[in-house]
């Protein structure tokens, strides 16, 4: 399968949101940074498109889809840098770096923190969580709700948003948070209908979902602080930072930004240096944290820690997450011939199934 363009980009626009957001947050002490949640709504967004296409990929291929095979690839592209993660946090509290409640570390260690309050060390580990849910209950329903795909994720798509309308839980709670992956589930789905429309109309009208988000964020951010009268649970439900509309618009901006190369923004998000950046985005939203820790003065300094971030990113990647994605990569679905048996698949033909390291999800 051939690499996706403009997706390690997008993933380096997020990661660099988050970052900026928690050195706003940390460093320069600005308590509303929205950037981060913007971010971490583009990754959501991202791997519901992404494990959509694979899972669909897969299917046209071989006639089926192995989830043995699907749980076995994540949880190697996953696991590894997380729980050495979690390790290295254990160890610091230990020392009494920091402290690390008996609730946080289960729910870390069992990717429940999206349904739990924590201390900073280990508070973004809560998108983790709502990830791997995601990862164990789509699949399921993409092979066994066959024809109800599309109700299935309408279903997610609406019922979250008006959770959000009539509760007041966390921002970082699975069920405020689970449609922004489902837009990018259905979006994968209807992907060719949803492209043969965007190339049909005038190219400047490709603009309107980058002027969609950015007026979606203002809305959300100028009622709070301005006191409009707009109810603060609709603020949540539609608009701000991972509201219907900005998830929505950043599905539009995904189709666009790999289908559309004569522009300056498909060049920008394929620079080899933007692309490396996304392809470290895994290991550096896993470590950030710990470098903008109020705990850790030693190395939480802007800009030192910013430095540091990098400098373990990249440790990260290349002792850790490359080793295990030549591993992953060594893993190939079955095919299944006439009959519906299941066939080795010939050696010639296994390197055409290999996910590139550029379209993994993270």
């Amino acid at each position: 399968m051939k690499p996706i363009p403009s997706l390690n980009g997008l993933r380096a626009l997020s990661i660099l949101l988050v970052l900026i957001s928690h050195a706003e947050m940390q460093n320069f002490h600005i308590a509303k940074s929205k950037g981060g949640q913007i971010g971490v709504t583009i990754f959501f967004v991202i791997s519901g498109f992404l494990i959509t296409h694979l899972l669909m990929n897969e299917e046209k291929k071989n006639g089926r889809v192995s989830l043995r095979l699907f749980y076995i690839r994540r949880a190697i592209r996953i696991f590894p840098v997380y729980y050495i993660f979690l390790v290295v946090c254990i160890a610091l509290a230990s020392f009494n770096f920091f402290y690390i409640s008996e609730t946080s570390l289960l729910s870390s260690i069992t990717y429940t923190k999206c349904f739990f309050k924590s201390e900073w060390e280990t508070g973004h580990l809560w998108s983790l969580s709502v990830e791997e849910f995601f990862y164990l209950i789509w699949p399921i329903a993409f092979i066994y709700l066959k024809n109800y795909r599309v109700l299935f994720a309408l279903a997610v798509i609406c019922v979250i948003p008006c959770i959000r309308l009539l509760s007041d839980l966390s921002p970082m709670n699975i069920f405020m948070r689970a449609d922004s992956i489902m837009w990018g589930c259905l979006f994968a789905l209807y992907y060719e209908r949803i492209l043969a429309f965007l190339k049909s109309i005038p190219k400047i009208f490709l603009l309107t979902p980058f002027f969609v988000i950015c007026c979606s964020v203002l809305i959300g951010d100028l009622t709070y602080r301005l006191n409009m009268p707009m109810p603060g649970s609709l603020r949540l439900a539609l608009f701000g930072s991972f509201g219907t509309v900005t998830s929505l618009a950043t599905c539009l901006i995904i189709v666009v930004s790999i289908n559309f190369e004569n522009n300056p923004w498909f060049k920008l998000l394929n620079l080899k240096l933007v692309s490396s950046l996304g392809i470290l985005s895994y290991s550096i939203y896993i470590w950030q944290q710990l470098f903008f820790s109020p705990n850790l003065d030693a190395i939480s300094t802007f800009p030192m820690n910013i430095v540091l971030i990098f400098i373990v990113a990249n440790i990260s990647y290349y002792l850790i997450e490359k080793p295990f994605l030549k591993l992953k990569s060594r893993l190939n679905y079955p095919s299944t011939n006439k009959r519906g048996t299941v066939q080795p698949i010939p050696v010639s033909d296994q390197r055409s199934l290999r996910r590139p390291r550029q379209v993994e999800a993270g």
